[in-house]
């Protein structure tokens, strides 16, 4: 992960931002798996896992706001880069002009959909937890029926 000081430095170097997707979708499905002949190895790894995943979840989360505000900082820099330019070439641009500029800039694009890849990881981290409620009570009902069974 690239986090230039200062958006002035990262509007000049084009540095861009390596989202870090923090859930393996192929393991996600293997920690997620039940095996009905041994509930009790599920049940006991049920909280860890939970717990794990949400640590992944809340550093996505986590994530998502860093771009956020790295994005809100890009675009301010693009836009005194964008004034400044206008100003010492003498012309008028106004402000409407400036923020569609803005808009189209390739930094500030390139952070948008860093953005949006960092809301995606993020939703991913918020199913993965609800998936583990969904088997957590899963788990609940399949020892009960194992009770009644005996």
């Amino acid at each position: 992960m690239t986090t230039p000081t200062t958006a002035e430095t990262a509007v000049v170097q084009q540095t861009t931002f390596k989202v870090e997707n923090f859930i393996d979708a192929k393991q996600l499905k293997r920690d997620l798996a039940i095996n009905p002949l041994d509930l009790d190895t599920a049940q006991m790894e049920q909280a860890s896992l939970f717990a794990h995943y949400g640590e992944l979840a809340a550093n996505a989360a986590h994530q998502t706001d860093v771009v956020e505000l790295l994005l809100e900082t890009t675009e301010a820099a693009v836009y005194k880069l964008l004034r400044d330019n206008a100003a010492a070439a003498g012309e008028k641009v106004t402000e409407a002009q400036l923020e569609k500029l803005v808009s189209r800039h390739a930094r500030v694009i390139s952070m948008k959909k860093a953005l949006n890849e960092a809301k995606r990881v993020e939703a991913m981290g918020k199913t993965a937890l609800e998936a583990f409620r969904q088997k957590r009570d899963m788990l609940m009902q399949q020892g009960a029926t194992q009770r009644e069974e005996r």
